[in-house]
């Protein structure tokens, strides 16, 4: 069983429409899905999505969420207590991604996530690319263990038009089957990520990261 969590952020429950300024969005979380992420069963969420909502069009921003951890306390310590959390974002302005950042929100404080890598995506067209607009991109970034577990939100600012846009709520329940003592509930500044196997989960965890794995080698500095 994978430790992924899958967060699809769109519900009429919590439906937001600004009229004057056109910016439809809608949010939703899914909750725990395990198995993995990729372009293809991305697309068909994305589609179904775009049905459901199709009524709403043009939809302003759309983002998916997907994170993972270990599957093992081997593999959790092998990442320093990071796991990988991937958002694909879809749009109807180019300049609305890749985002300005992306963080937890807690206790009035803020905390960034490391970015990874982006990678932008075709949008088949038809109906998703009606809705939901032709620009799409998946943005890989590590967050630590005590993040997932805080009481907060994960926000994102856009490239352009929207700042503290909602993610999903915190804490998360059972993002992990497996306990992790709280020596190592946070990154350790006396281990770092193994770096090779942060590339293989990579390819394992989200199969469209396969021939990018490799940047997230470039951008995670010492951690």
């Amino acid at each position: 069983m994978k430790n992924r969590i899958l967060l699809f952020l769109l519900a009429v429950a919590f439906f937001t429409c600004n009229f004057l300024f056109a910016d439809t969005h809608v949010i939703e979380n899914d909750g725990a899905v395990y198995i993995s992420a990729s372009d293809k069963r991305m697309n068909e969420r994305i589609e179904q999505s775009a049905v459901q909502y199709e009524q709403y069009a043009p939809v302003s921003r759309i983002a998916f969420s997907d994170f993972c951890f270990g599957a093992s306390l081997d593999e959790y310590a092998k990442l320093n207590s990071y796991g990988v959390f991937m958002i694909t974002a879809q749009c109807q302005e180019k300049e609305e991604i890749p985002f300005k950042r992306v963080y937890v929100k807690s206790g009035g404080k803020e905390y960034p996530l490391q970015f990874i890598f982006s990678k932008p995506v075709k949008v088949p067209g038809g109906k998703t690319e009606t809705v939901f607009g032709k620009y799409r991109m998946n943005l890989f970034y590590l967050i630590p263990y005590n993040y997932i577990i805080m009481t907060g939100e994960i926000c994102i600012d856009w490239g352009t038009n929207r700042v503290g846009f909602p993610l999903t709520k915190l804490p998360e329940e059972k993002p992990i089957d497996y306990t992790v003592h709280d020596e190592m509930l946070t990154p350790s500044i006396n281990r770092h990520i193994d770096r090779k196997f942060l590339s293989l989960f990579l390819k394992r965890e989200y199969s469209f990261a396969n021939s990018d794995a490799a940047e997230a080698l470039k951008n995670i500095g010492a951690l």
